[in-house]
């Protein structure tokens, strides 16, 4: 019998977003070599119903398993309490994996002969399987649970000390991600750098194709489309991108601004484009799905990410896949993909900097730039596959 391998990570495979995108595409190219039993594992939350009264959320159907984009997933839910919703919501702390969940689900991973887990939460629970039935992990690394949590949270910065020094492999989605993790644990060995890729959904239309996609968006040739993609939440940024586009309004005041995604923030924006901002033309979409996100990007001229930080954001690669200039903030490995020029540092007049280079992309029609040749899946995951067999074959 061939070598099996499980694949865990946290999140919602129906609100697909960055990482999740990440993690599945991983997965579903790991999947197609062939030379392993694969299987997926997601750990998925859902509100208790006292949470759901405060939240106005709805009720989540939990299924055993689900399928997407023609690859089964093993679901395993857990509840996010109302204990849980103080402590996240009122006092702002993570909410870290749950040992009773871990003890429960551990007997899942029975058997397998390597563990590839994502971010903290299947972290640990790699780290508890890899105790009890020796089964050695890998573990890659996506963003906040290295640059930002364990600098805000000592119980979490000792619980990803704990994933990082046992693991097999450390994969960071960024090499600004790496060097951040040297910080945390300057012992860290075996550590790699492993890009992100974009989905093979995700091109330049052709002029005809693209013509007919700005239509139905009742877009002209002539019109300018500045955008925004993703979350809607404080770690992105977003409360500046009404003064961010006011500021390419003066300049461009014919430019059309387009906000794809949701979140807590949702509300405040609007209230500033409504109240202070009226003459800005914004449509805000909402969440999108992934199926049309190609689409989306082929119509904007710019996409905006002015985050607070990032680990490499998977939407500044789609973008550059369909011919889509970037302008975002120098934060995590977003110069790794996009280049110091329309990389803006923090600092004084962040907002007014950013907006200029902005206008700048738009006045003169700048081309976009190519997307470095390691931003590739195929690359990615055959580096990834040559670590796996290495570990595979030491046991």
């Amino acid at each position: 019998m061939g070598k099996k391998i499980a694949i865990i990570f946290n999140g919602n495979v129906q609100d697909r977003k960055g990482y999740v995108n990440a993690v599945l595409e991983r997965a579903k190219r790991l999947y197609a070599q062939g030379e392993y039993s694969v299987d997926v594992f997601c750990i998925s939350q859902y509100d208790h119903w006292l949470v759901r009264q405060l939240r106005h959320s709805e009720r989540v159907i939990r299924q055993a398993k689900v399928v997407v984009d023609g690859m089964l997933i093993n679901m395993i839910w857990y509840p996010f309490s109302l204990i849980d919703y103080f402590l996240s919501v009122k006092l702002r702390t993570k909410k870290l994996i749950e040992p009773l969940l871990t003890k429960r689900i551990l007997h899942c991973f029975e058997g397998y002969d390597l563990i590839i887990a994502h971010s903290t939460t299947s972290g640990v629970i790699a780290l508890n399987v890899k105790n009890k039935y020796r089964i050695p992990y890998t573990i890659t690394w996506h963003g906040s649970d290295i640059h930002t949590e364990p600098f805000i949270n000592h119980s979490y910065k000792q619980l990803v000390i704990k994933v990082i020094e046992s693991a097999a492999v450390n994969m960071f989605v960024s090499q600004k991600l790496r060097d951040t993790a040297q910080q945390i644990y300057p012992n860290i060995v075996d550590s790699y750098v492993s890009y992100n890729g974009a989905s093979d959904i995700f091109y330049k239309y052709g002029d005809e194709e693209k013509c007919h996609i700005r239509e139905q968006y009742r877009l002209t040739r002539e019109d300018k489309v500045v955008g925004f993609v993703g979350g809607l939440v404080p770690i992105k940024n977003v409360d500046i991108l009404p003064e961010i586009f006011n500021k390419i309004n003066e300049v461009c005041p014919s430019v059309k601004f387009w906000i794809i995604g949701d979140g807590k923030l949702r509300k405040n924006i609007e209230f500033k484009l409504q109240e202070k901002y009226p003459m800005i033309n914004c449509t805000m979409f909402g969440n999108q799905s992934v199926k049309v996100m190609p689409d989306i990007m082929n119509c904007l001229d710019l996409l905006l990410l002015p985050s607070q930080n990032e680990g490499l954001p998977l939407v500044i690669v789609e973008a550059l896949r369909c011919a889509t200039n970037v302008v975002a903030a120098d934060v995590g490995g977003i110069k790794e993909v996009i280049g110091d020029k329309n990389a803006i540092d923090h600092g004084d007049g962040f907002i007014e900097r950013f907006a200029q280079r902005c206008t700048e992309i738009l006045i003169n029609n700048e081309s976009c730039p190519k997307l470095p040749e390691q931003f590739d899946w195929d690359i990615t995951v055959k580096n990834e596959l040559m670590l796996y067999k290495s570990i595979l074959q030491i046991q």
